[in-house]
């Protein structure tokens, strides 16, 4: 389970997700910029049947997608990388066979 946490949120949601499943869940989180907004790239590591925890607190705090369902051309955040993703997606998967429709190019 991935999500883009924004910064000043992503205390507050893990505590929240630390508090329903405790040692069930490992969490980690790397920082960046996307769109120039501070983020935290949120994995967290469940079993399957935990996910629904972690959805409903996701959506209790306004965070209702899954990063992973978005078509990736609807997540960059400047055209040049767009550009190049497409380009080596055609190169390495020409037939579109790995992730089809991730990347619509």
């Amino acid at each position: 389970e991935v999500r883009l946490l924004p910064l000043e949120s992503f205390s507050r949601i893990v505590k929240q997700v630390k508090e329903a499943l405790g040692s069930k869940v490992l969490i980690h989180g790397d920082v960046m910029t996307l769109r120039g907004e501070i983020i935290i790239y949120t994995v967290f590591i469940s079993d399957k049947s935990n996910f629904d925890v972690i959805d409903n607190i996701m959506l209790k705090e306004g965070i209702p997608f899954e990063i992973h369902s978005i078509e990736v051309n609807y997540r960059v955040d400047e055209e040049f990388r767009l550009d190049l993703m497409k380009k080596f997606k055609k190169m390495i998967d020409p037939h579109n066979i790995l992730n089809p429709g991730k990347l619509i190019v």
